[in-house]
């Protein structure tokens, strides 16, 4: 295949609500919401308008955005809340991966991103690691109680990964049905617009729980600094990583282009493996 190689520059879209932690910068509470606003766009004459991935991503957190906006004109905030649309995460995360290199350290903070939340088969999962264990059940438990299921699993690659790289803990809202995505079938009509004000509704639910007596309980009646982000997020060990690496290729290896399948991995940890890659057999030229 022929390619033209060209380089560009490109911005991410940041907002931030001030709360009041702290006055002191490495003492400060912070929640991150994202979501990529960049989809695979036109090719050729081909428009891939990208609605489920991640045009809803986008749409809740412009959402989030004003109820929370909204919300802080009468109630203070326990932590800053800074909304992040980043650019890039279809060419391996590279807005995302920009910004948290500029962040301080010091800061404690997390981060909860969405991608393909509103597409309308399967169900939610809470996408993490190891940084984000105390996060992601914090949620799980939050959703069920809102009446949303949630699953815990590891893979999935989105923008959260970028924070879990600095150690800070950060998870990808996202759905476990995705073979519509990156392809013309990722239209307005694949997205559940209920579904969607749902899920919306929830993480805004969530974020403000934590703002009664100042930085407050996740879902288990601790703070954010005790509980969610602790000072030395734990990692997981080597050999855990290359053994989901082995496992994640081992599955691939048996799936067909665009297939997917959740799989057990450790005993309360799933295995999100999805198939994106395919190979010719022969090569025609065209016209």
């Amino acid at each position: 295949m022929k390619y033209k190689e060209k380089s560009t520059e490109a911005q991410n879209v940041i907002g931030v609500i001030k709360g009041n932690s702290s006055t002191e910068e490495a003492d400060k509470h912070v929640i991150y919401l994202s979501a990529h606003l960049d989809s695979l766009g036109k090719v050729n004459k081909q428009v891939f308008n990208g609605s489920g991935d991640n045009a809803s991503g986008i749409s809740s957190l412009i959402h989030l955005a004003n109820s929370l906006k909204e919300f802080s004109e009468n109630n203070e905030l326990a932590a800053d809340i800074v909304f992040c649309a980043f650019n890039g995460e279809e060419s391996n995360r590279q807005g995302s991966k920009a910004f948290v290199q500029s962040l301080e350290g010091g800061r404690h903070s997390l981060n909860i991103n969405l991608d393909t939340i509103g597409v309308r088969e399967g169900d939610y999962l809470i996408v993490g690691d190891a940084t984000s264990e105390s996060l992601s059940k914090s949620l799980e438990g939050f959703f069920n109680d809102h009446g949303i299921k949630a699953s815990l699993m590891d893979g999935f690659g989105s923008d959260h990964i970028s924070y879990n790289e600095k150690s800070i803990p950060g998870v990808t809202i996202g759905k476990s049905e995705v073979s519509n995505i990156h392809s013309i079938m990722d239209r307005p009509d694949y997205v559940d617009y209920k579904q969607l004000a749902n899920i919306t509704d929830a993480i805004f639910n969530f974020v403000i729980s934590q703002n009664s007596g100042g930085i407050d309980a996740l879902s288990n009646e601790q703070s954010i600094s005790e509980n969610a982000i602790p000072e030395t997020a734990p990692q997981m060990a080597e050999d855990e990583i290359t053994e989901m690496h082995k496992l994640t290729e081992e599955i691939k290896a048996r799936l067909n282009f665009k297939e997917y399948g959740m799989y057990e991995w450790k005993s309360n940890r799933n295995l999100f493996v999805y198939q994106d890659h395919f190979k010719f057999e022969t090569v025609e030229a065209a016209g």
